[in-house]
């Protein structure tokens, strides 16, 4: 870890970092994500003092989120200069984040990190058009990562998230590297005085109003004061603990499902079902990547997909994050998308699972066998009666969005949640139920961007 370091010495110890971790090699295109802040501007910085001894092409990329007009603005100028000056090719990208989160039923966190990839994609194929060698540059670092892994472990990840961020991943059609995260932001600071370089600070990273805000000013200030002062150092060494045995048993993961890979995204269900546990929760979690589901996986899930495969039928199906569905054939499970030919589902899954924000044991579903609703009288009832009393058509049935807890309903998704979430379109919905029906000692409400499930008392 880079604990401290001049300015003078710092060059030096990025570039060992960046070549021993193999984060660039020589020619290749490096887009800098460039807020103007000061864990950027070092990042861009670092990689100018570099890019002759690396031969690389750099540029750089900034979003105006719009939040605050005139601050973005005065931002987006400030970076555009420092650009111009250093000879940094440039792209910008300009949008109503708000306006855009409120159209999609998202939160502003969720909206400008789309908007940043959306960026990205962009700038790659205007400022590099046919290259195949670009990296996108983001400057998190090991604050950054200490808060990663505490965040995850609220929200119920499973040992690989532990491993916090990686240094090089593809997230979609990008491929992105971290090279800054062995660096402290004590580090960083005296790196941008040494080069008398003011950054620009972005006042909403000292208001409690995002996750990660609230975990960064007010959890881990608690947890140093009451508990563990070295909290930030014991998060890291988790982290890294944790990614050692993850490389390590990533690759006999991929070395076991390779063997019972049938095809593309199809496995053999007696293959997996004769993998140790922890070797067949680490092959599930490579399945779901190799589907595209790169984040917003938990443990539920990979619950949810042993269950699938120990204990479901032949056309037993889950829905995963971003739309995937997990099906069950004979002797074979497959992954594949919601709306794939031959496959009548309904539209939108994707952005209706992503307008909820429920807690690790929930997940939205189809309905499977045994599934029961809460009474608010007392007592239980059966999935399929209600569907039958509720005069639901038995075509849509097995299409209906449900929130559930293990074999507990917790919410039978009608018309008027599915409509503020896709508006103006009912296409797909006209035969849902028209109000979502809640177990009994649960309620929705809509905060932050996300419908959320509140439990009584």
């Amino acid at each position: 870890m880079v604990e401290k370091a001049g300015f003078t010495t710092l060059k030096k110890v990025f570039s060992d970092i960046v070549k021993s971790r193999g984060l660039v090699s020589r020619e290749d295109k490096i887009l800098v994500g460039l807020s103007g802040g000061p864990d950027s501007l070092c990042l861009l910085q670092l990689f100018l003092d570099v890019k002759e001894e690396l031969d690389l092409q750099v540029s750089a990329v900034h979003v105006n989120h719009g939040i605050r007009k005139d601050v973005c603005d005065r931002e987006q100028a400030q970076v555009e200069k420092w650009c111009r000056e250093w000879g940094v090719p440039f792209y910008s990208k300009k949008a109503d984040c708000i306006a855009l989160a409120k159209e999609k039923g998202l939160s502003t966190e969720e909206t400008g990190r789309a908007l940043r990839h959306e960026a990205y994609r962009e700038a790659s194929s205007i400022l590099f058009p046919k290259e195949e060698k670009v990296k996108v540059a983001l400057a998190h670092h090991r604050d950054d990562q200490a808060e990663t892994v505490l965040m995850r472990l609220l929200r119920g990840t499973g040992p690989d998230g532990l491993s916090g961020m990686d240094y090089e991943r593809k997230e979609g059609d990008l491929l992105v590297i971290r090279p800054l995260l062995d660096f402290s932001k004590e580090t960083i600071r005296t790196y941008l005085e040494g080069k008398g370089l003011t950054p620009h600070e972005d006042l909403t990273n000292y208001q409690p109003v995002y996750f990660r805000n609230k975990i960064r000013l007010n959890l881990l200030p608690l947890l140093r004061e009451e508990y563990n002062p070295n909290i930030s150092k014991a998060l890291l060494r988790l982290a890294k603990g944790a990614g050692e045995d993850k490389e390590y048993l990533q690759k006999k993961a991929k070395e076991a499902l390779s063997k019972i890979r049938t095809e593309e995204n199809k496995y053999v269900i007696k293959g997996l079902l004769n993998f140790e546990t922890a070797l067949r929760n680490r092959a599930l979690v490579m399945m779901m990547e190799e589907a595209g589901i790169l984040q917003d996986y938990t443990m539920s899930h990979i619950d949810r997909l042993t269950e699938l495969l120990q204990r479901g039928k032949k056309g037993g199906r889950i829905i995963l994050p971003h739309g995937i569905i997990c099906e069950r054939g004979y002797e074979e499970v497959f992954f594949h998308k919601g709306n794939e030919e031959g496959e009548r589902s309904l539209p939108y899954v994707s952005q209706i699972i992503e307008s909820f924000k429920l807690p690790p044991e929930m997940v939205i579903r189809n309905r499977e066998e045994g599934d029961y609703i809460s009474l608010k009288s007392g007592g239980r009832k059966k999935l399929q009666d209600y569907m039958v009393d509720e005069k639901v058509e038995r075509r849509i049935r097995d299409e209906i969005l449900l929130i559930a807890k293990e074999k507990e309903i917790i919410a039978v998704l009608g018309q008027d949640i599915l409509t503020r979430i896709i508006m103006p379109s009912m296409e797909g919905f006209a035969d849902c139920p028209k109000r979502t029906r809640m177990g009994a000692g649960y309620s929705i409400k809509f905060e932050g961007g996300y419908f959320q499930v509140e439990q009584a008392g």
